[in-house]
């Protein structure tokens, strides 16, 4: 077994993303992969704590697959044990192969490295691997989160005009001021 630097990975659905962000993909056989151009490096224990390296696959090639999966190695070309993983696909399914990430990877990481990325697909026990391979950049300064745009226009406000009227009781006048102005009860208009 590797060392220490063996990555608990797990196979997620639906991980949250943390934003949105240019993407790469790259089609194996069929299978779509996407994964975001830039990964966030956890720099402390408690930015490990939702740090993943998501690649997301679509299988709309029409088979089953043994498995689906990607490897990373460093920039070195030496293999990163932390991103391994593969998995069982049916036909027209989609997913997520969620790579949990610890800032013990990235050590004294100064970032940006591009990382090579193979990306694998198997159909059957019997059949060869066919792999393609990318690129993944991991950096140490968080990507900003997207600006919120409002597209509806605001609304004018319109002020209607202000009445005066003179309200009578007896001797007593009150003159009452208001856009749409009504006597006080036991008042009359004047």
């Amino acid at each position: 077994m590797p060392s220490l630097l063996t990555a608990f990975l797990v196979i997620v659905s639906g991980v949250q993303a943390t934003t949105a962000q240019a993407t790469q993909s790259l089609t194996v056989e069929g299978v779509e992969f996407t994964w975001p151009d830039q990964v966030y490096a956890p720099q402390s224990l408690e930015e490990s704590t939702n740090s993943y390296l998501e690649v997301k696959y679509v299988n709309k090639s029409g088979s089953d697959f043994y498995y689906v999966g990607y490897s990373t190695d460093e920039p070195s070309g030496a293999p990163f044990l932390v991103f391994a993983m593969k998995v069982g696909v049916k036909n027209s399914t989609t997913g997520v192969l969620a790579g949990k990430m610890s800032f013990m990877y990235f050590l004294n990481f100064t970032g940006p490295a591009s990382y090579p990325i193979t990306l694998c697909t198997k159909k059957s026990l019997e059949s060869t691997e066919v792999c393609a391979k990318s690129a993944v950049t991991f950096v140490t300064t968080k990507p900003a989160p997207p600006k919120v745009v409002t597209t509806s226009p605001a609304k004018p406000s319109v002020v209607e005009a202000k009445k005066t009227i003179t309200c009578t009781k007896g001797k007593v006048v009150k003159k009452v001021t208001a856009v749409n102005p009504k006597c006080p009860t036991g008042y009359k208009k004047k």
